[in-house]
């Protein structure tokens, strides 16, 4: 009787240890599931944030592109495209001036012989004249367009004026600048304007004959199409 008390004694405590493991393991995964949850649904949380940042990120780009293409749709053309009809002999009332017009553009040549003064920069009272009619015609028919100014001259080496113009380059950079500065002063916008020095590199005729150099010292209003 004593050994069969002892022995169920024994197994009754064991029984009770198990059950206590099993009660542990038991609250052990329900503690972890628990915590699996709540980092389930933290990451739930975050995902719906993300995805919610996409979504106003792309509405927000997409009212920019409404708002882009709206704003393109009521800016008036270009100013430049009004003038792309403009009639050939724009000039043809203004003296002193030679125009070559081709698919190019359109160039508007200045003799130097009425413009300046033998190897100088400084427009004639004639050249001013005749240049504020050039700005009147390039601001009413020619708005928009880009206008480049170039300064041409002879191969003969300056002598009169060399301590200002130590060489051609520099007397055709000046001369270019010197119209293109009339021509702002006349109310051509600035921001069209460049002007370009080439010195005797770009003939348009022998540089052994005097008429031949006549024509090489030249200013050049290219206007750009």
């Amino acid at each position: 009787m004593a050994r069969g008390g002892l022995a169920a004694f024994v197994l009754l405590c064991s029984v009770g240890c198990a059950i206590s493991d099993v009660q542990r393991m038991n609250q052990r995964l329900k503690d972890d599931n628990s915590r699996l949850l709540q980092e389930n649904r933290a990451l739930g949380a975050r995902a719906e944030a993300a995805h919610k940042d996409v979504v106003d990120r792309d509405m927000e780009i997409q009212r920019l592109k409404e708002q882009l293409a709206s704003h393109e749709r009521g800016r008036p053309a270009p100013a430049a495209a009004a003038v792309q009809d403009v009639p050939r002999g724009a000039f043809d009332t203004v003296p002193d001036v030679e125009v070559i017009e081709d698919k190019t553009g359109t160039r508007v040549v200045l003799s130097d012989q009425v413009f300046f003064s033998s190897g100088s920069s400084e427009l004639t009272e004639r050249g001013k004249k005749t240049l504020a009619q050039v700005a009147d015609i390039l601001k009413e028919k020619y708005r928009g367009k880009s206008i480049r100014i170039e300064g041409h001259t002879d191969n003969e080496p300056i002598k009169a004026t060399r301590a200002k113009y130590p060489s051609n380059w520099e007397l055709s950079c000046d001369r270019a600048s010197a119209v293109l500065r009339h021509l702002e002063s006349k109310g051509v916008d600035p921001r069209l304007l460049h002007a370009e020095g080439w010195a005797f590199y770009k003939p348009v005729s022998t540089n052994e004959t005097a008429a031949g150099r006549q024509k090489n010292r030249r200013v050049e209003i290219v206007i750009v199409q």
